[in-house]
């Protein structure tokens, strides 16, 4: 599995979280990320964190593992063994697949998800048409009672707060 480096040098790629693979609690990825935060894999036996650390094999090549830090450092009885890093990341691999949507799933929520905007915005257009309607009629109104009012038009409509006969 190719994995990139990481500016200290240790591999980076799909190392999220061997809980998620192996304890069978499930979060979802980042949409569109190709890698996963780093420190965030923790022990699926005893929960602490799980560490990087490099080991060198008999043929004297480095290679990457984690380890739970609660049996690093002696603070758990932790007996989950080392994890190599490749297995890990295929575990964190299989697991999203498992949990992902598929393609069809995804164009189908993104149509639903664009229909239910439209429709909110073709209703605030409609309740914006509504209230620019009514805020003309009132002016109009307002316009016919302060005619009426400078003219002293008899029609019977008086400027509010006035009396009979004034």
């Amino acid at each position: 599995m190719a994995s990139t480096t990481t500016q200290t040098g240790k591999p980076a790629g799909h190392q999220w979280a061997v809980l998620m693979a192996t304890s069978g609690k499930k979060h979802w990825p980042p949409m569109g990320r190709t890698q996963w935060p780093l420190t965030t894999l923790y022990c699926g036996t005893c929960m602490p964190r799980l560490q990087l650390d490099y080991a060198r094999n008999k043929q004297g090549i480095r290679y990457a593992y984690y380890i739970c830090t609660g049996r690093a450092t002696r603070t758990t009885t932790c007996t989950r063994k080392a994890v190599p890093v490749g297995i890990a990341e295929q575990l964190v691999t299989d697991c999203y697949q498992q949990i992902a949507i598929t393609e069809q799933t995804y164009q189908q929520l993104a149509q639903r998800v664009e229909a239910a905007f439209d429709e909110r915005l073709a209703e605030r257009s409609q309740a914006i048409d509504d209230l620019t309607t009514t805020k003309h009629r009132l002016e109009a109104e307002a316009d016919k009672l302060g005619a009426a009012a400078r003219l002293g038009d008899s029609s019977g409509v008086r400027p509010r707060g006035s009396r009979p006969g004034s």
